[in-house]
């Protein structure tokens, strides 16, 4: 009689999510993660750490914990899932990044702290904005709370690049599209129809030009006076920036 083998449950039966929720219980995993394959794949990836650095370490802290484990633990991915699962990057950890981050000569940690908002500079922003405008669920902040939170991170050093998230918000523009209109043109204290204009220019320049044609059809909805003429205005004030750029390349070519 031929035999037949047994099935690993754990290696081979176990849905993920459930693998993911049981590890985030574990406090020192190490062990878990050396016992077969299946749970060293999971203990690898971005929403494991982040459900795991949260629950050990709390919503508050686990951003300073995860950068303290190092490289090997942190990355981009591993960040943005903290944030989107609730991380808070609160003002405390910004201080204390500033403190221990480089060296100690005041210039140098400057720098070195402004390098590092650079870094995370889109992670963080659009982190915070996922976390008020959470998907598939019921719009619950207004533009007085989004713009409290932005201006909160602005102080911090960071900057509001408009133009990622509104990429970001592709497929949801027309269920927040407005709210994040409003809230954009108030922080950078510009009318609509200004603003929009500045939009459509970062959308002439951007390589993603299959998207911007959805975010384009957006912004028409709500362009002041004549849209047709505003699309116009854009594409020539690009154009002129485009022939400027090209004189003065030449001119330090001459």
């Amino acid at each position: 009689m031929r035999t037949i083998p047994k099935k690993n449950y754990f290696q081979d039966g176990l849905p993920n999510e459930i693998m993911i929720n049981t590890f985030k219980y574990i406090k020192q995993p190490m062990n878990l993660i050396l016992s077969c394959k299946r749970w060293s794949f999971i203990s690898k990836d971005s929403q494991t750490k982040a459900e795991w650095i949260i629950f050990q370490c709390g919503r508050a802290h686990c951003l300073f914990h995860a950068i303290r484990l190092g490289p090997t633990f942190i990355s981009v991915a591993v960040s943005r899932a903290i944030i989107t699962k609730g991380g808070i990057l609160s003002r405390y950890f910004a201080q204390r990044l500033l403190i221990h981050y480089g060296n100690y000569d005041q210039k140098l940690r400057i720098k070195d702290y402004s390098q590092f908002c650079k870094d995370v500079n889109d992670l963080v922003l659009q982190g915070a904005i996922l976390i008020l405008l959470p998907p598939a669920q019921p719009i619950g902040s207004d533009v007085k709370a989004i713009n409290e939170r932005l201006f909160e991170l602005i102080d911090l050093g960071f900057q509001l690049n408009y133009s990622n998230i509104f990429h970001l918000f592709e497929h949801r523009l027309d269920e927040v599209g407005k709210i994040l209109i409003d809230s954009f043109a108030e922080i950078m204290k510009e009318s609509q129809g200004c603003f929009l204009h500045k939009c459509l220019m970062e959308t002439l320049k951007s390589t993603y030009k299959p998207k911007n044609e959805n975010i384009q059809d957006f912004f028409y909805k709500y362009l002041p006076g004549t849209p047709e003429s505003e699309f116009k205005r854009a594409f020539e004030d690009y154009s002129n920036s485009l022939n400027i750029s090209h004189q003065n390349f030449n001119l330090r070519l001459s």
